[in-house]
């Protein structure tokens, strides 16, 4: 949304008698005004001066000048005059919607223009709005008047007019560096100067380098007409200012706002051709007359209208007359200026000078009454034709094949579009267009055609065909993973059973299943589902018979066995728990020594247990070798 932000303020306006009215409600219209109270409203906190701040919603306004109008309302239901500013708007909602650059740079220079980008540089940052701090070295300058001028450039590298404002400096150019002195009083009259120091007193307060004054002035005892009021503020060294002045018109009850030519209704500047049926509305009733015709002599009561020329060469107007007979406009430079051109007959046309106001003076030479009013500009096209179609936003031809949508830009210059709608952009017709992604995560790039959009030829030959790398494809071999096509249009690409790109565990590859009981890995064999598939000892397809398995060798006492990798019911644990060790039931062990160390063995039975039969008989008794016995003689020594 294109959003106008606005700061506004006011105060009241003068009437013919003193009240106590307050101003109550605020209005705005862009362009044609509405009439009284038909505008926009805005919030206002009611009071003897009102500011508001609010936004004008320009998504609707064509590209071009245009006009913003605010106006106030008191309590006693009295509208004041429409205030106006003259904006400019970039982009047409109907159409192209080029926003304004935004602001990227801004300089300043004292007096003389050195010239664009020549000024003295100032910090700004980039954005549609732009505020800066910035300090001005006024140590060389002479003691007097002086204008410093502001001016920003967008990043297109634009620069903007320059805006002026009038300072004075104390002592300056080695006169010293006096500071002015603060201002310690104000005053102000109407119309007439009664000398310095013989105004009506305003309140300052206390001295200050900046003064504000906020007040009620009383124009009570002033005719009805035009006046102008004059404020000027004194120093503590008793040096009086400039005075400032502002015309206003006090108007009787009743009166058109537009009676005066101070209250001069803003005419929008339509575009070429589009009069009279953008017309605003008008009427010579109930206006009072100005001053004699300069054009045709007599008195006429008239209304007063301004419109600005914006970029156009030259402003056409229509009047239609209603109910009001032979209407004449006279076409001044100023508000109560020079007439520049007399007109009568309509539509007629003058040559303009680009942003310039004009004021129209319009009456009824033989009958008051109604009739719509309207201007129109006739902008030279970007061809050079006055009024021609070839505006910025028009289609046009920039002579690149590779672009599209070739419109006049806001300096003119033909330009196109790339396929994604970027001024100027890279992606044109013929460039290179991502439309697939080979397994292994290579892009596959086709090409844009005439209509932006992306073409190929597939793997099998055909225009914008499926079969491209990374799609599904038939590699014509039963029981392979599934194959997709791959960069180089083989039908090859695989994902193995790990989902690796290409990799090397597919159908058919060793997959570990067991390991014997002595570490040997025993593999079997992927099948087409990523399985790992085997014939166990028995012979059974992916049966429990295989290596490392408990088996039955059949044989009563032998210690447990297992499948041996040869598929053998050989493999076993032996008593110390080494793969086919040789401590296995059967065999000796020792389980004593007789007196003279000779070791005494006996044999391990299926429990891995040594077993022995004693010197008396006895299955593991007691009495074995190197134990004590009795000999039977007395007196004899210990015996084994």
């Amino acid at each position: 949304m294109r959003t106008i932000i606005l700061f506004l303020s006011a105060c009241l306006l003068f009437s013919g008698t003193a009240t106590a009215q307050q101003l109550t409600a605020a209005e705005y219209f862009v362009d044609t005004d509405p009439g009284t109270g038909n505008g926009t409203a805005v919030s206002v906190t009611s009071g003897n001066t009102a500011s508001a701040q609010f936004a004008v919603d320009g998504t609707s306004i064509p590209e071009g000048f245009h006009t913003l109008s605010t106006r106030f309302k008191d309590s006693n239901g009295t509208w004041g005059l429409a205030v106006s500013r003259l904006f400019y708007v970039y982009g047409n909602s109907t159409g192209n919607s080029d926003p304004a650059p935004p602001i990227a740079a801004a300089e300043y220079f004292i007096d003389t223009d050195p010239g664009a980008g020549l000024a003295t540089a100032f910090a700004v940052s980039q954005g549609d709005q732009v505020s800066a701090t910035f300090s001005v070295d006024g140590s060389g300058l002479l003691e007097g008047f002086h204008t410093l001028s502001v001016r920003l450039k967008d990043t297109e590298g634009h620069w903007s007019l320059a805006v002026s404002r009038l300072f004075y400096v104390y002592g300056g150019g080695g006169g010293g560096t006096q500071p002015a002195p603060p201002i310690a009083a104000a005053e102000y009259f109407f119309d007439v100067d009664p000398g310095v120091g013989h105004g009506t007193a305003l309140p300052t307060g206390a001295p200050q380098d900046v003064a504000s004054v906020n007040t009620v002035i009383d124009a009570s005892t002033l005719p009805i007409g035009t006046h102008v009021l004059n404020t000027r503020f004194k120093d503590t060294s008793g040096h009086w200012g400039i005075a400032e002045a502002r015309p206003f018109v006090v108007l009787p009850p009743g009166a058109l706002q537009n009676d005066e030519c101070l209250g001069a209704t803003v005419l929008p500047l339509q575009t070429y051709g589009a009069c009279p049926g953008s017309g605003t509305p008008g009427s010579t009733e109930d206006a009072t007359v100005s001053s004699a015709s300069t054009c045709w002599g007599g008195e006429y009561a008239d209304v007063w209208y301004q419109v600005n020329s914006g970029s156009s060469p030259q402003i056409t107007i229509d009047v239609t007359e209603v109910s009001a007979q032979d209407v004449r406009v006279e076409v001044m430079d100023a508000c109560d200026g020079n007439v520049l051109y007399c007109l009568s007959n309509f539509p007629q046309y003058w040559g303009a000078t680009p942003n310039t106001t004009y004021w129209l003076r319009v009456f009824a030479a033989t009958a008051d009454g109604s009739f719509g009013i309207c201007v129109s500009g006739a902008q030279a096209d970007c061809l050079g034709e006055l009024g021609g179609s070839a505006t910025p936003g028009s289609a046009c031809d920039d002579g690149d094949p590779l672009t599209i949508n070739d419109q006049y830009q806001a300096n003119c210059s033909c330009q196109g579009y790339d396929c994604y709608g970027v001024l100027g952009g890279p992606d044109v017709i013929g460039t290179p267009c991502l439309y697939s992604n080979a397994l292994d995560g290579t892009p596959i790039y086709g090409v844009r055609d005439e209509n932006c959009q992306c073409s190929w030829t597939d793997c099998e030959g055909l225009a914008n065909g499926n079969d491209f790398p990374g799609q599904p494809c038939d590699d014509g071999i039963v029981g392979n993973n599934a194959t997709y096509w791959s960069t180089a249009c083989t039908c090859a690409d695989y994902y193995d059973c790990n989902g690796v790109v290409n990799g090397p565990l597919v159908a058919g590859s060793p997959c570990l299943y067991s390991n014997a009981l002595d570490g040997t890995p025993i593999y079997g064999v992927r099948d087409e589902n990523c399985q790992c598939s085997w014939t166990d000892c028995e012979g059974l397809a992916n049966g429990n018979d295989f290596p490392g398995q408990p088996c039955d060798d059949g044989i009563v006492g032998n210690n447990a066995t297992y499948w041996s990798t040869a598929c053998t019911c050989a493999d076993y644990y032996d008593c110390n728990g080494v793969v086919n060790g040789p401590l296995v039931a059967g065999s000796p062990c020792l389980y004593s020594n007789a007196l003279d160390g000779t070791p005494i063995y006996g044999v391990r039975d299926e429990n891995c247990q040594c077993s022995w039969t004693d010197c008396e008989g006895l299955a593991n008794g007691n009495d074995f070798p190197g134990q004590p016995c009795d000999d039977g003689i007395v007196g004899n020594n210990a015996t084994y």
